[in-house]
């Protein structure tokens, strides 16, 4: 399994009909190697390129970026549970 988180960024992008041109367009890019490594998992988009995605594929920020939102989900699940305990032995 890849260290990378997973996106469902191609999934979306294909099903949309668009290129990763037409995207890096409509985000803006001049070239399509972002859309490219944002899909890969190369690299993640800052908060208003992932805005921009969800709306151009017309589908969550959660969905679009499933995979890392179950892992952020985990981490925080783990720290509350860390918190919990620590304030349990606090009292």
């Amino acid at each position: 399994m890849s260290s990378r988180p997973h996106n469902y960024l191609r999934t979306y992008r294909k099903r949309s009909g668009l290129g990763q041109q037409d995207v890096a367009f409509l985000l803006g890019h001049k070239s399509r190697a972002n859309v490219c490594r944002y899909e890969q998992g190369h690299r993640l988009p800052s908060l208003r390129t992932a805005l921009a995605l969800a709306t151009i594929l017309d589908v969550s920020i959660a969905v679009l970026f499933g995979g890392i939102q179950k892992q952020v989900q985990r981490n925080i699940a783990e720290r509350i549970a860390m918190l919990r305990s620590a304030l349990e032995h606090k009292h």
